[in-house]
């Protein structure tokens, strides 16, 4: 055995084995010491802040053709991370004493947060000038800025005390603290004062609800402030005191089903559930119940589209015969809110009044030495004339007569009932809500031996009636071409075009069975499947030509040329 430490040996003495052995040695340590000195690179590289090996991927190409490993697409995905607000992040460079001969190697980033709440004070020099009739005009402040006390620190102090709960004392100390001079006396002025903004916004609501209310009720609370008794307004919302509680089972609380919390199953008695499928969600109504606690099948589920067409139209169908009435009575009754709504700005006008004469008797009974005193009950009394206005100005508009605003024809909503329930502008909600004053309950059963859904509505007033419905088999829909636009096609397809048959359709406002616009290629596989045939150059069977189709045959290069020549064709006897 040769060793390679030492001198080197005669090669001319050494077998082919052996050189062998000695190659693959060789090899082995050349390859270790390149796998090194990399190492060795990408560590200086490092320390001298330089950018490393680059991490090349290798290609996948040769895994194209292997099927792809299952992933996790059915797991739920974890929760993500808090998200951090986004700051302006200030940069800045702290200073490192290092020795003469240092290297700069550029910076570490350390990144915090912090708060920093410090006192400001602005001091608003306001021009003044002398206009030529002797007036003094002052600049104006800039928008919110009410009091000594700027809009910030107004905010931080409400929400610190009505959100936070801090005391006034402690308040007054946080804000010493900080560096604002404040007393008790008026952070308390700050808090309850000049707060007419919200004041508006609780009247406006109020007043809201006054106008639009079914019914109202004022209770005397017996209890008196300010020298006057205290009274509590009831208000009466349709959709809570007429429909039942907020979102129970029987409330009309909007959704794509009509029938939602009103269907009952006849075999366990509980109530129908909606569920919603499909790309373009449409609801499904099935009984559960007996799955849910028992484990056992579903009592029954079927399409809900079709079944709430069904019951609307049995709807109007029996409410058309006092539809008259009813439109009557709605008009009478929006002539009355009207009338009530007028009423009631009366009265607040009245009470502004009365308001305003009893501010106007205590300013003239102060004693004018008084001034601050009077200042604060002549300050109240043109209070309650700015109310007293703006109580005539609604007053005015209501009285006057809108000729731009169109009053409802009740009556030709009487005379058709189905295209007012279909009206784009009729919610959901108010179909169930209507649906809902007529009908108690609907109980749903399933026939399986003639394949049919039957319902028994059961009406408000005692009586009942029972709808039956075909069942649609499995993979039935209601995406289907209507009667009339296939009628359309059929006596068109013998004498025009497909885009002409298109064109014509979609002048019809006549939609697909998916309710899309007609194109050429739809009416072409309409009349395919319905084995319709088209007129004889549609189907390209050489016998027929059009005029571009027979100038190419002519080569000639203007159609209007072959057109022309029709005559002299028609002119030649045959054969």
């Amino acid at each position: 055995m040769v060793s390679m430490t030492g001198s080197p040996p005669d090669v001319d003495r050494i077998g082919t084995d052996e050189l062998r052995r000695l190659l693959i040695e060789a090899l082995g340590k050349v390859a270790g010491l390149a796998a090194e000195n990399a190492a060795l690179r990408e560590e200086i590289a490092r320390l001298k802040g330089l950018k490393g090996r680059p991490s090349i991927k290798p290609s996948g190409m040769e895994q194209a053709s292997e099927p792809k490993p299952p992933t996790g697409a059915g797991r739920r995905r974890g929760r993500s991370g808090k998200q951090m607000r986004r700051v302006a992040i200030e940069d800045r460079v702290l200073k490192a004493e290092v020795p003469t001969g240092s290297r700069f190697k550029g910076y570490e980033s350390f990144l915090i947060q912090d708060l920093v709440l410090r006192p400001i004070a602005i001091r608003y020099r306001r021009e003044r000038w002398m206009t030529p009739d002797g007036r003094t005009v002052v600049a104006p402040l800039p928008p919110g800025i009410d009091g000594h006390f700027g809009p910030e620190l107004r905010r931080f102090v409400l929400a610190q005390y009505h959100q936070g709960q801090v005391t006034v004392p402690r308040l007054v100390v946080l804000l010493e603290a900080i560096g604002i001079e404040v007393s008790k006396r008026q952070l308390v002025r700050l808090l309850i004062g000049r707060q007419g903004r919200f004041l508006d916004e609780a009247r406006e609501v109020l007043r809201a609800g006054l106008e639009t209310a079914a019914w109202v009720t004022v209770d005397d609370t017996g209890a008196r402030h300010k020298a006057a008794n205290g009274y509590c307004t009831q208000i009466g919302n349709q959709a809570v005191n007429a429909y039942g509680r907020q979102g129970g089972p029987k409330s009309g609380r909007g959704g794509r089903s009509l029938l939602v919390g009103l269907m009952a199953c006849a075999r366990c008695g509980r109530r129908l559930k909606v569920a919603y499928r499909g790309r373009y969600p449409y609801p499904i109504d099935q009984c559960m119940g007996a799955n849910e606690v028992f484990g056992v099948s579903r009592c029954m589920s079927f399409a809900g589209q079709r079944i709430d067409r069904a019951i609307a139209r049995e709807l109007i169908r029996a409410i058309e015969p006092m539809a008259i009435e009813a439109a009557l009575s709605a008009e009478r009754m929006h002539m009355e809110s009207q009338a009530e709504q007028q009423r009631l700005l009366e009265l607040e006008l009245q009470q502004a009044r009365y308001e305003a004469s009893l501010a106007e008797r205590r300013y003239a009974a102060c004693d004018p030495d008084n001034r601050l005193i009077a200042a604060t009950l002549e300050k109240n009394w043109e209070e309650t004339l700015r109310r007293v206005q703006e109580c005539e100005a609604r007053l005015d508009t209501a009285r006057a007569p809108k000729a731009t605003t169109a009053q409802p024809n009740f009556a030709g909503l009487a005379e058709d009932l189905e295209a007012a329930w279909k009206s784009p502008l009729v919610t959901m909600r108010t179909r169930q809500q209507l649906l809902r004053s007529l009908v108690n309950e609907i109980i749903a059963d399933v026939d399986p031996v003639a394949h049919e859904i039957v319902f028994t509505i059961h009406w408000k007033g005692g009586r009942h009636s029972q709808l039956r419905l075909r069942k649609p088999q499995s993979g039935e829909h209601d995406c289907r071409t209507s009667d009339e636009a296939i009628a359309v096609i059929q006596s068109m397809a013998s004498r025009w075009s497909d885009e002409d048959i298109a064109a014509t359709l979609n002048r019809m406002r006549m939609p697909t069975g998916q309710g899309k616009t007609w194109t050429a290629h739809r009416v072409g596989s309409i009349r395919r499947v319905r084995g319709i045939h088209a007129y004889r150059s549609a189907e390209k069977t050489g016998e027929w030509l059009t005029l571009t189709e027979a100038a190419c045959q002519c080569r000639v290069n203007f159609p209007h040329m072959c057109r022309s020549k029709i005559p002299q064709f028609c002119d030649q006897p045959a054969g």
